[in-house]
C-alpha cells in the first residue's frame, strides 16, 4: 500500500489510511459494535457470524440503509465489483480526520 500525503488549499492533509476487500460487489459502512465476531484462526482473523450484517447473497444495485430506522449502516454497491479499494482520509489542520473517501 502506498501512503500518499498532500496538502490541499483548505489547509487539510490527505493520505491513504488503508484498504478494504470486497467479495460481494458491495461495501458495508457501519459502527464496529454492530458486528458480532469471534476469533477463528491462529492469526486472530475475524469471522462475522450470522446476523443482519452478514452477506446473505443479496445484491443491492443502489445504496440501502439497514437496521431499524436505517441506523445500523448503509450497503453501497461498487462500480467494478469485487476487489480491493483504498480508503483515503482528509485531516484538518489539527490532525483530526474530517472525512473519508472510498473510490468504488
Amino acid at each position: 500500500m502506498v501512503m500518499i500525503k498532500k496538502q490541499t488549499k483548505e489547509n487539510k492533509m490527505s493520505k491513504i489510511i488503508g484498504s478494504t476487500g470486497v467479495d460481494s460487489g458491495q461495501l458495508l459502512i457501519t459502527d464496529p459494535c454492530y458486528i458480532q465476531y469471534k476469533k477463528t484462526f491462529k492469526d486472530d482473523s475475524l469471522n462475522i457470524q450470522d446476523n443482519e450484517l452478514t452477506c446473505s447473497g443479496e445484491y443491492y444495485d443502489k445504496p440501502k440503509q439497514i437496521g431499524i430506522g436505517g441506523g445500523m449502516g448503509v450497503i453501497v454497491p461498487t462500480l467494478h465489483g469485487d476487489g480491493v479499494y483504498d480508503i483515503k482520509a482528509d485531516y484538518n489542520k489539527y490532525g483530526k480526520i474530517i472525512s473519508i473517501t472510498i473510490k468504488l
